[in-house]
């Protein structure tokens, strides 16, 4: 029988609280194929990682579009987590840097308004400049004409990685002002037994409607969804954009770990 359930440790610490060591900061100097653990900076955005060394895998710079987005540039990298050289997790991750002139960014609908997903816990006031998302949702990994350079790039990284047909995604969308913060959180069921699901997105044996009366699935669900729950109390509490500098000051700034204890089938 499938057990599973997250040994979650949280709020470890209060803004005021300095922590041991400085947030990792992923840039177009970050060498890729680095590790990094526990929090980790990209543009101005803080980010709490799961247990365990992640692998800088992708990295893009570009340049942002649009009167909110001046002197703005937008960071985005995949990190991924292996055991035993099997993909275990992944993490995408996308911010901007520097501060606009205007402020705010558009509301990431995929993220905040779907109602067709696991778990929605987004809010309701539709402001540019303060917005706190969270879903949980199964995403199909695989190429398609709509799939961009960084995430092909990703592909290429996990070629020979065993990745998942499916994974189980907490996605966050965040914004503060001038600041945006766009993060993935993929787990790969796979890894605990879970044969391939099919790979169109509604047939997907982790799609919402035909997990019921799967109590293996709803049990891998919940967990996800409870890892979730955690991480989006430690973002709405302010830590994605703590620190008064694109770098910050990880000592003015909530830590939080999440502790994965593993399902066994």
């Amino acid at each position: 029988m499938l057990r599973f359930f997250l040994g979650i440790l949280l709020i470890l610490g209060l803004a005021e609280q300095a922590l041991a060591d400085p947030a990792f900061v992923i840039d177009s100097d970050y060498s890729i194929g680095k590790q990094v653990s526990g929090t980790v900076r990209i543009g101005n955005a803080l980010v709490a990682l799961p247990p365990g060394n992640f692998t800088v895998a992708v990295f893009n710079e570009s340049d942002s579009t649009g009167s909110a987005a001046i002197h703005s540039k937008l960071h985005l990298a995949w990190l991924v987590q292996t055991v035993d050289g099997r993909l275990n997790r992944a993490i995408l991750l996308e911010s901007n840097t520097g501060n606009s002139l205007v402020g705010g960014w558009n509301r990431n609908k995929e993220i905040c308004d779907r109602k067709d997903v696991h778990h929605n816990a987004s809010d309701q006031n539709y402001s540019i400049k303060d917005t706190q998302c969270w879903s949980v949702n199964h995403f199909v990994l695989g190429r398609s004409s709509s799939t961009s350079i960084t995430t092909a790039a990703f592909y290429d990284y996990t070629k020979d990685m065993r990745r998942p047909v499916t994974a189980l995604v907490n996605a966050f969308y965040l914004v503060n002002g001038a600041s945006f913060l766009r993060a993935l959180y993929y787990l790969n069921p796979e890894i605990e037994g879970f044969d391939p699901a099919k790979q169109d997105w509604r047939t997907n044996d982790w799609h919402m409607d035909r997990i019921q009366g799967d109590p293996k699935r709803s049990a891998y669900v919940a967990a996800v969804k409870a890892e979730g729950e955690v991480l989006y109390k430690l973002y709405k509490s302010g830590f994605a954009f703590a620190g008064s500098s694109p770098v910050g000051d990880s000592a003015q700034v909530l830590s939080a770990a999440v502790q994965v204890n593993r399902p066994v089938r």
